[in-house]
């Protein structure tokens, strides 16, 4: 219970090697440092409000295929779930995944096992600390090259201070003056 409450609040702290436990207790870890903390927090990751949006559009999706004529509202928390929030939501979830691969490919140049390189990126991204196999809870990101570790750090950066505030923070237009 403590790595999964230290994973989802970002605090990195580790009791244990996880990296001995079960393959489906580590699995379990990397796809709670992929959902994060809740919306609203500095944690990274897509958030858990984010994520139950996502479940309830696809779970929309197949209601309205098999009954076409249906009219199925998203509700969080009681109160309708705008258009312009879910398709920001979908937005945000798209670049995420972008940003994760594309990450994962510079990663990779390093030329490590796929289970170092993937979880180093979601951990950055995620703001956790500890990712799995050469990055596991006892060992740290010593050995990526320079140019990974600016990829990560801005992975990091990307977590941490949200995708969209960051895109817009390199956009030029934003520099212009008005």
């Amino acid at each position: 219970m403590f790595q999964v409450a230290t994973i989802t609040s970002t605090t990195g702290f580790i009791t244990a090697n996880y990296e001995e436990w079960p393959e489906l207790s580590k699995t379990i870890l990397v796809v709670l440092t992929m959902l994060g903390a809740c919306g609203g927090s500095t944690g990274g990751g897509i958030k858990v409000s984010r994520f139950i949006i996502l479940l309830k559009l696809t779970l929309r999706e197949i209601r309205h295929i098999v009954h076409p004529r249906s009219v199925n509202i998203i509700k969080l928390e009681g109160q309708r779930v705008s258009d312009e929030t879910i398709q920001g939501t979908t937005g945000y979830f798209i670049t995420y995944i972008m940003l994760l691969f594309g990450s994962f490919i510079l990663v990779s140049i390093d030329n490590y096992d796929f289970t170092t390189s993937i979880t180093a990126v979601i951990t950055t991204l995620g703001n956790v600390g500890p990712g799995l196999s050469l990055v596991g809870p006892v060992e740290n990101f010593s050995l990526f090259s320079d140019f990974s570790k600016i990829v990560l750090s801005l992975d990091m950066l990307f977590g941490r201070l949200e995708i969209f505030p960051m895109i817009m923070l390199f956009s030029p237009s934003i520099w212009r003056k008005a």
